[in-house]
């Protein structure tokens, strides 16, 4: 049997750290960016999501780490729809 050439597709890299555990840092990174990115935005916009938070336990599976939009009074998410509808008008009329 010829001897392997390269790393053994499920070992960890130099890092100490897996392929998917690589992928999983990395999204997130991605997702508590995105996380601040969506909070900075609703507060400029006077919006609060309270449970507005990035899941601690996904990407153990798959790599892909998901933001939760969380819960919200029914009044802020009827202003959330108000302002998602004005930036689309705003988008659809061009600059």
């Amino acid at each position: 049997m010829a001897a392997s050439t390269g790393p053994r597709p499920n070992t960890p890299a130099k890092s100490g750290r897996s392929r998917l555990q690589r992928i999983a840092a990395e999204s997130r990174a991605a997702a508590r960016a995105a996380e601040a990115e969506l909070a900075d935005a609703l507060r400029q916009a006077g919006l609060v999501l309270p449970s507005l938070a990035t899941e601690h336990q996904a990407g153990y599976f798959t790599g892909i780490v998901l933001v939760d939009l969380g819960r919200a009074r029914p009044d802020v998410v009827s202003r959330l729809a108000a302002l998602v509808r004005r930036g689309v008008a705003a988008a659809e009329s061009g600059p």
